[in-house]
């Protein structure tokens, strides 16, 4: 676990990311907002450098929302997502094409994402 630790901070330090720049949303159709996408691609960019074994030349195709989520309305008139939503994260990496799901689950203090390494995968 440790090793694991290491390497993944070691990937973030060596990574040349190609990310959203000037306040400007990833491609495609993902329904998180700015902050949340670039809270979000590091940790993409990681689960798609060590599915390609340790690929550091990284930048995102597009954004696919997958699965939508129920939307609620608050005692303030603002819209929330009640239920998680899925997105697919394309990523270049060196040359491949990683597909990296990420799951999105908003509450009272913000909204959170979860990838698991064992789902990404390359087509």
């Amino acid at each position: 676990m440790r090793k694991l630790i290491i390497l993944m901070f070691l990937l973030f330090l060596s990574i040349n990311v190609v990310s959203a720049e000037n306040n400007k949303r990833l491609p495609g159709n993902s329904i998180a907002d700015y902050t949340l996408q670039k809270d979000t691609i590091m940790p993409a960019y990681i689960a798609a450098s060590i599915k390609t074994q340790g690929c550091k030349n990284l930048s995102i195709l597009t954004t696919q929302l997958t699965k939508k989520p129920e939307i609620g309305i608050d005692k303030n008139k603002r819209y929330y997502a009640k239920t998680p939503w899925e997105e697919t994260w394309i990523i270049n990496a060196c040359g491949k094409n990683v597909y990296v799901p990420i799951i999105f689950t908003q509450n009272t203090k913000g909204t959170t994402y979860s990838i698991k390494q064992s789902e990404v995968y390359t087509k």
